[in-house]
């Protein structure tokens, strides 16, 4: 009996809802937290998303895409010693090696909007905020060495800095859950754009991996995406 009502209720709320659904694509501004001296850009978040408009002022928008993430120009990501050629005192030299650390992933965020009505601002201006988790489902990399040759950890003998490169990127943790916060816009014609930080709550590498890599660096994320809804 106490059921009926929660489900007369739930069904009410749903039936004054306003549901949209559409589609979503940008561009990812990607590093980590403690390893990168340099931002990598990708094409990235591609896929859909769908709107539940509470009222005037609150939304619940989840989302599923694809999204390309990694780093470049790593410096503090490795540790090898001397012999290599291409590290200086235990710590890499930017204008001898070059790292490429690509991961490809399916995105699941889960965003609360929240929207100004104010005379000054135009309607369909928001924040918003949420959780987002990431699976890992393929990773790529690539190295320039002094000479300028690309390495590819596929030909590795087991031996080069090459393998210990694979090995940091298997390391890497599969599942991960990041925050996002950002600004956007809905229009009324159904295009939208928004500007969103995301960073990880979880690491980026597996603690219990015995890589040398820093375990205390995070996924940083600046995503610019637009979007459309029906």
């Amino acid at each position: 009996m106490v059921l009926l009502p929660l489900c007369l209720v739930a069904v009410n709320v749903v039936a004054q809802t306003e549901f949209h659904w559409g589609f979503k694509g940008g561009v990812n501004l990607t590093t980590y937290s403690t390893d990168a001296d340099d931002v990598q850009g990708h094409m990235g978040q591609w896929g859909a998303l769908c709107r539940w408009k509470l009222n005037d002022r609150f939304a619940i928008q989840p989302e599923l895409f694809y999204s390309r993430m990694g780093v470049r120009s790593a410096e503090k990501v490795l540790y090898y010693n001397e012999g290599y050629g291409y590290a200086d005192n235990f710590k890499l030299n930017p204008s001898k090696f070059k790292l490429h650390l690509i991961t490809d992933n399916i995105q699941l965020p889960i965003i609360c909007k929240y929207y100004f009505r104010t005379q000054r601002l135009p309607e369909g201006l928001n924040i918003h905020l949420g959780p987002l988790f990431s699976q890992r489902f393929d990773y790529s990399i690539s190295t320039v060495s002094p000479l300028g040759y690309l390495l590819d950890p596929a030909m590795s003998n087991g031996d080069s800095p090459v393998a210990d490169l694979r090995d940091i990127a298997r390391a890497q943790n599969h599942f991960t859950v990041q925050a996002v916060l950002g600004v956007g816009y809905d229009s009324p014609s159904g295009i939208g754009f928004d500007v969103r930080y995301q960073y990880g709550i979880t690491p980026v590498f597996d603690n219990d991996h015995n890589a040398c890599y820093d375990k205390k660096s995070r996924d940083c994320v600046i995503a610019l995406c637009f979007s459309y809804v029906f």
